[in-house]
């Protein structure tokens, strides 16, 4: 696929992930090409915004003093490119955190919450308009483009690992998926999986420290719990995370030590993932959103098997918090938002007598599930047992709902103005 190119900086910009360069940091006001502007500027960022605190001369090269090391290099929108005025980059980055709130004040509303759920959660809302799927897909496959050509000569040609775009946007990616939940699973062991590896595995995408690993495109059907019946399904997307390090060393932080630049084997203490990790799931998480035209709910695959007999317990020393940021940081969203399960229910154990809130939804019954606040105890104590039957006895093949927005709570209507 070619690549539009507008200028060797913005095409270096764009194969580093919009590091500003040091030639676009320092160009005289005098010297701007107006034409030189990356792809689809005008689309996101008019000269002049219909928001009134933009004001007409935004885009004109007015201001001296160029931006350096923004958070829009960090992020997966449209940035502000290195050549914008200072004063011209302040009032776009203002009109820009404007509409994000309004977009915000507009959309929560609509949306109804389980009772001990936080204000924060997004997950259910249409994708809002400063994220372009095409456009993110193009910076994620230019990403992974430069990350699997930096793999060392024996990764790539002895060890067969791999770390192309297909892996994290998928094979089909102009598919819609219908899938509701993203369920996030950890593999219990530090093995590096390729490909071959993981074939009729029913999992969508396998995330080691250094390689990725697939057999299905986002789209297809898959299956990862105890709670699924067995049965390939459309209604979850499943990825697997090997660990860095066994349990016993989660308490050690680890340096990158990859011989090659590109690839990061960096690990935080007290989690057993490292940050590139968390990057690939951040980014297979946008690509899913995107995809499905909202965002998903974030679940674990402990709370998806909750109190099922033999049910599993990962992931485990996994960082929900850290990831939320992770996703909010990429696309430009207040900090604090969250997509799903809270972080500290996350990191709670699956533990019998429990109540399993998915039993509802597989069936069919529910649209969405309460995995907020404090875990109930299961009617009547024990176990569930699966396959999960139907009052008839019949093994129930997963149905889900598709509307996953709705909540066991409606905010009442606003007040009428006086």
């Amino acid at each position: 696929m070619a690549i539009r190119r507008r200028g060797t900086d913005w095409a270096r910009d764009m194969g580093r992930m919009f590091d500003v360069t040091a030639d676009s940091l320092h160009r005289d006001p005098a010297d701007y090409d107006f034409n030189d502007r990356p792809p689809h500027w005008k689309e996101h960022f008019p000269p002049v915004p219909q928001n009134k605190c933009v004001p007409d001369w935004v885009g004109q090269p007015r201001a001296s003093k160029a931006r350096i090391h923004t958070k829009w290099s960090e992020s997966l929108v449209e940035p502000i490119p290195g050549w914008s005025p200072q004063d011209a980059y302040d009032d776009l980055n203002k009109w820009f955190v404007s509409h994000v709130a309004d977009w915000l004040a507009t959309h929560k509303p609509t949306r109804g919450r389980f009772p001990d759920e936080p204000q924060t959660n997004i997950d259910g809302l249409p994708i809002p308009d400063w994220l372009d799927h095409d456009k993110i897909l193009d910076r994620l496959r230019l990403h992974y483009y430069v990350q699997h050509d930096a793999l060392t000569a024996a990764h790539k040609n002895t060890d067969h690992k791999s770390r192309t775009p297909e892996h994290l946007i998928g094979t089909a990616p102009k598919t819609a998926i219908s899938a509701n939940y993203f369920v996030v699973h950890d593999t219990a062991d530090t093995q590096e999986r390729t490909d071959a590896d993981v074939v009729h595995k029913g999992i969508h995408l396998w995330i080691s420290p250094i390689t990725l690993a697939h057999d299905r495109d986002w789209s297809a059907s898959a299956v990862g719990t105890k709670i699924e019946n067995q049965t390939n399904n459309l209604h979850f997307i499943h990825v697997e995370m090997s660990r860095h390090v066994t349990a016993a060393n989660v308490a050690n932080a680890a340096a990158n030590n990859y011989p090659n630049p590109g690839i990061s084997t960096e690990r935080a203490a007290n989690t057993l993932f490292t940050k590139q990790q968390y990057e690939d799931l951040a980014h297979a998480y946008i690509v899913n959103c995107l995809r499905r035209g909202r965002f998903l709910t974030v679940t674990v695959h402990k709370e998806v098997d909750r109190n099922i007999a033999n049910g599993h317990n990962d992931p485990e020393h996994f960082d929900m918090a850290y990831f939320y940021r992770l996703i909010n940081k990429k696309l430009m969203m207040p900090s604090d938002t969250t997509y799903g399960i809270e972080p500290v229910r996350a990191a709670g154990n699956n533990l019998a007598g429990q109540e399993n809130m998915f039993i509802d939804y597989v069936k069919g019954d529910v649209a969405c599930v309460d995995q907020y606040g404090a875990h109930g105890n299961k009617p009547g104590g024990g176990n569930y047992t699966v396959p999960i039957q139907d009052a008839a006895g019949n093994n129930v093949v997963p149905a889900g709902g598709d509307g996953n927005w709705v909540r066991g709570y409606v905010p009442p209507p606003p007040p009428p103005s006086p």
